[in-house]
């Protein structure tokens, strides 16, 4: 894809994976919620496969304000699925594109199936080595073991979610600035 297919992109993982999390289980589920700064469309997010053979759902909660986590991850519906047979970095565009009204709570989640990965769940973290500048309060990341209970990751893990979220600009419509 061309370098600026995307207007906006919407990550708190800035030094990228370091790490994994997940549940002594080849599959996980991963949230990120942020806040869009205008009349955008969500159009992709972005995430690592840690291994090979990975199998993926990406899910879109909107209007979250003030249900983040459990509660407001009920609502999610499916914009993309597919197979990843190589580990690393992958932009997945969506079936659609999803309009975000300015200021609007969102988040993207997955669901990641790795054969053989216990942690299926690529985070940033602060290794201590003191190559990466990893800021674990900037952003509100999710861990599930089944998609319905989630754990707040910045406050429970000291870490970020490596997943996120790439918006283009909305044209106003006329009538709007």
């Amino acid at each position: 894809e061309p370098a600026d297919n995307y207007d906006f992109i919407y990550q708190s993982d800035l030094c990228g994976w370091i790490g994994q999390l997940g549940y002594g289980e080849e599959a996980a589920w991963g949230a990120n919620v942020y806040t869009a700064a205008g009349a955008e469309n969500l159009k992709a997010a972005g995430f690592y496969a840690v291994d090979k053979n990975t199998d993926y759902e990406v899910y879109i909660a909107r209007h979250l304000n003030g249900k983040e986590g459990s509660s407001g991850f009920y609502s999610r519906e499916q914009v993309a699925r597919g197979h990843l047979e190589y580990a690393g970095f992958y932009t997945i565009t969506f079936d659609r594109e999803i309009p975000l009204d300015p200021g609007e709570r969102f988040a993207v989640i997955i669901r990641l199936k790795t054969p053989g990965a216990l942690h299926p769940i690529a985070i940033e973290f602060d290794a201590g080595d003191g190559r990466g500048n990893v800021n674990a309060k900037d952003g509100e990341g999710y861990l599930s073991y089944e998609g319905k209970d989630w754990v707040h990751v910045e406050n429970k893990q000291n870490c970020n979610v490596c997943l996120k979220a790439y918006t283009k600009a909305r044209p106003a419509q006329e009538g709007e600035e």
